[in-house]
């Protein structure tokens, strides 16, 4: 009786087993996931990134009322290098996390936009004909549907709360190819003088999304909206660092002014939480150091009769600073909410090997020796460098793991000790140190939470 229930049931499993078959690569292939999904204020839409492990993806626009959906090709998100950002590991300044590759809603819920690339068959053609894959944004009215492509554009952000308009920051200029590390250093050492550094800027396109409008400003390597949309600050980088500077944008009257300008390059630009003050960082070279030297400059004030208020901050002419260590271009500085103290990051700078040399002024000839020397014999050409072993050796004192110091190798190489300036007193404080490295702000900025990881470190 047993065996006469039992049977009929062990066939039916074998039945379903058979029914099943393993997962086969193709299956692996065209398996799809849902990316840097994003919902807009008002709770009405919702964004995604829907792609495969590799080959082309969409982006779909979901009516969160009606279940209605929009979706749109975007290409291979896998073809085109990641867009360059000059902000620090973390948090990602306001400008690159409301736009970027993913999916963006404008602050009133009436835009959509996101990245586009060139489909995987054009990727590998581009690539076979050495030409530069560019990705380009795409706006979206989400009311009707209307779509309008802005071609070669590597990041955007639409202006704040109120979104009046989006910014869209194109590729820099196609320079000639960057010489190899030691031909730069071969032409630095017989002109005396370091390589010439390209400049980051490139056109930024200011979107009117009501009028349709375009405004184009030049040589802008950073940009960034305040939290209401008022204001729009930008980097200017161009050729020889002429008229670099930062610069402050009215978005209601349009009015533009200069902040401050320099011959030297300027870095981390950064409204803080509330919008109400505005900080970046502007370095030079120094004869001592392999490193720019950078010195802080940040405003506040905005809206007042008389403009914003500057604040600088020279390392150089403080005692109170370590020696043998600058300001941090890596990680962009920020006023506290209360405008009490601007926070940033500082690291040692490298001295120049022939520094003492460099420093030495040049006399002339001293006794004994002859005025009109023969010029010395031309160096011979270097060789050329033979191709090395791909070797990777990590350094046998870090207590952590060597797959560990692999992983945070970036972040070895962008580490930078956070530190306070409090304008009102002159007073520097420097919250990080070697006994504890890692210090992050509580919400407010009023205290500060180090953490020590040494003790647990295998």
């Amino acid at each position: 009786m047993k065996l006469r229930t039992l049977l009929p049931a062990l066939l039916a499993l074998i039945a379903f087993g058979q029914t099943q078959r393993p997962i086969q690569l193709a299956d692996i292939l065209a398996w799809k996931r849902i990316q840097a999904p994003a919902v807009s204020d008002n709770g009405e839409w919702f964004a995604y990134r829907l792609a495969p492990s590799e080959g082309d993806a969409e982006v779909v626009v979901r009516n969160l009322t009606t279940g209605k959906e929009q979706r749109f090709p975007i290409g291979d998100p896998g073809a085109a290098a990641p867009a360059p950002t000059d902000g620090p590991p973390g948090p990602p300044p306001l400008a690159i996390a409301a736009g970027g590759a993913s999916p963006a809603f404008s602050g009133d819920s009436r835009w959509v936009a996101f990245l586009a690339y060139p489909t995987e068959k054009e990727a590998k053609r581009l690539k076979q004909t050495k030409r530069p894959i560019h990705a380009k944004a795409v706006l979206v009215e989400l009311a009707t549907g209307k779509k309008t492509e802005f071609e070669k554009t590597r990041r955007f952000a639409f202006s704040g709360e109120k979104s009046t308009a989006i910014a869209l920051q194109r590729y820099g200029p196609e320079g000639p190819p960057t010489p190899p590390p030691a031909a730069a250093a071969a032409a630095a050492g017989a002109s005396g003088t370091p390589a010439v550094e390209r400049p980051s800027g490139s056109d930024l396109l200011l979107y009117d999304l009501a009028a349709g409008n375009e405004l184009n400003l030049g040589n802008v390597s950073e940009f960034a909206f305040d939290k209401h949309g008022d204001w729009m600050a930008w980097l200017v980088d161009a050729q020889d660092k002429a008229g670099n500077g930062v610069s402050l944008r009215n978005m209601s009257t349009g009015a533009v002014q200069n902040l401050d300008h320099a011959q030297a390059v300027y870095k981390g630009l950064s409204w803080n939480e509330k919008g109400t003050g505005l900080a970046a960082v502007r370095g030079m070279d120094d004869k001592a150091f392999e490193d720019k030297l950078y010195t802080l400059v940040a405003f506040r004030d905005f809206g007042s009769s008389s403009g914003p208020s500057k604040t600088v901050y020279d390392p150089k002419s403080d005692q109170s600073f370590p020696a043998g260590m600058t300001i941090s271009a890596t990680r962009n500085p920020s006023w506290r909410d209360d405008l009490s103290a601007v926070t940033f990051g500082i690291h040692e700078v490298k001295p120049k090997k022939n520094a003492k040399d460099a420093a030495a002024p040049n006399n002339g000839p001293t006794d004994g020796e002859e005025k009109d020397a023969p010029a010395a014999a031309p160096r011979p050409p270097a060789p050329p460098e033979e191709p090395k072993p791909d070797l990777v050796i990590w350094h046998w004192k870090d207590p952590r793991l060597q797959s560990m110091q692999q992983v945070q190798e970036n972040a070895d190489k962008n580490f930078s000790y956070l530190s306070v300036w409090r304008p009102a007193d002159q007073k520097f404080v420097r919250l990080a140190d070697e006994s504890v490295r890692q210090v992050t702000l509580a919400p407010a900025q009023k205290y500060g939470v180090g953490v020590d990881v040494r003790e647990y470190e295998l």
